[in-house]
């Protein structure tokens, strides 16, 4: 429900007038099992539905921005890491953020308004500069903050914290 909500409200409330400035977007809905209602935003100019791809990644490689317009959702998305690995620039919603998620340095935004996330993206396709800086400022967060290692150093600190032992938490110690 939040992906259809997303795509929903981006494809009705705001690419419309991302098209009137910038006439040749598109709009790529990317991803499995496309509901009807979804399918048919594929009939507004310049949407496009997909359906299930072999690779993500291979959509997002031809992308100027990636967009993450999750209303109802919280917290980050592995959509919006996935985008962010690509060194691609992101304008995401508020709600796709916490205090855990990326923060301004790599994310172009956090728009409310249907006219805050035009601006927002047009900047982006415009500026090349500023997006291939937020983008590279993305990959970087993701490389430091978001692998299996990265995860895992946060672990390993966690289970080694003095008077702790080796024990791991919530496993009784045996005496």
């Amino acid at each position: 429900m939040p992906n259809i909500d997303a795509v929903t409200w981006f494809a009705n409330e705001v690419f419309p007038s991302i098209r009137q400035v910038l006439p040749g977007a598109q709009f790529l809905i990317v991803g499995s099992k496309p509901t009807a209602e979804v399918r048919k935003l594929g009939g507004l100019p310049g949407v496009l539905v997909t359906g299930r791809v072999p690779s993500v990644a291979a959509y997002l490689a031809h992308a100027q921005v990636a967009v993450a317009p999750l209303r109802i959702a919280r917290g980050i998305q592995n959509k919006v890491l996935e985008a962010m690995a690509m060194a691609m620039p992101t304008v995401v919603s508020s709600g796709a953020l916490t205090e855990s998620a990326p923060g301004p340095a790599s994310i172009s935004s956090a728009p409310r308004l249907p006219q805050e996330w035009v601006a927002a993206c047009v900047k982006l396709v415009r500026d090349r500069d500023e997006a291939a800086r937020l983008g590279q400022a993305a990959r970087k967060l993701v490389l430091d903050e978001y692998t299996w290692e990265a995860s895992s150093r946060g672990w390993t600190r966690s289970c080694a914290r003095p008077g702790t032992g080796s024990r791991m938490p919530g496993r009784p110690v045996a005496r």
